[in-house]
């Protein structure tokens, strides 16, 4: 069970990755038309840590609910 929570806790981190992402690109929108490419590159690198930070804290409780699931489907099983 503690490889599913791991790989749980990174799949719901891409989902926080991408959810951010969307977030700042409604947010910031054309502000950043005169940065260099580097910064896009520097801000989905801290988009994807600040996901999986959050993911590892528990985030939005996805992975809990997919390692709870899985528990429920081996437990009815036996």
């Amino acid at each position: 069970m503690q490889k599913l929570a791991r790989v749980a806790t990174q799949f719901e981190g891409v989902l926080l990755s991408s959810l951010l992402q969307e977030v700042q690109k409604d947010m910031l929108g054309s502000s950043e038309a005169g940065l260099g490419g580097g910064s896009e590159t520097l801000r989905s690198l801290g988009t994807e840590a600040v996901a999986q930070a959050l993911a590892q804290k528990g985030g939005l409780g996805i992975a809990r609910m997919i390692v709870n699931h899985f528990r429920y489907l081996a437990d009815d099983g036996s």
